[in-house]
């Protein structure tokens, strides 16, 4: 397994985590609440940090261990070429058609439940998974011949 599919495996398995963790946080406080609770910025950028992070700490740590090891040195040191950017091309776009969907399907919750915390709760919901999609669907390409 390359650099870049570990890199995108390790993203996907933050964003999973994160929002899972997240998720979670959001039911118990709206049990307490007997209601849907409305979003605060703290959790918020608190989840967006953990992502940010532990993405960066995994790319890191992929770099640091391909860095000793002279066999896989030279898919960190060439970075991306025209493969990479081909097979972040098409992830990207069936990505964006997952993330897409899930938006609208974001938009008809709120017009049928008429608030704006579910907007915001599935809207962030439909970005999580096309991220999630993205970097799956590039693992996925870098295993099928091109």
């Amino acid at each position: 397994m390359s650099f870049w599919e570990k890199g995108y495996l390790a993203t996907a398995g933050a964003v999973l985590f994160a929002g899972c963790v997240y998720a979670y946080l959001i039911w118990q406080r709206s049990l307490a609440a007997g209601a849907l609770v409305a979003p605060d910025a703290v959790s918020f950028v608190t989840y967006v940090i953990v992502i940010v992070v532990l993405s960066a700490l995994a790319f890191i740590l992929f770099a640091s261990r391909a860095a000793t090891n002279p066999e896989s040195a030279d898919d960190v040191v060439d970075g991306y070429d025209e493969r990479d950017k081909l097979i972040g091309h098409m992830a990207n776009a069936k990505a964006h058609h997952v993330t897409s969907f899930g938006l609208y399907m974001a938009l008809l919750a709120f017009i049928v439940h008429g608030s704006g915390n579910i907007l915001f709760y599935t809207a962030l919901g439909a970005l999580a998974i096309g991220e999630i999609a993205m970097c799956l669907l590039r693992v996925y390409f870098y295993n099928r011949a091109i």
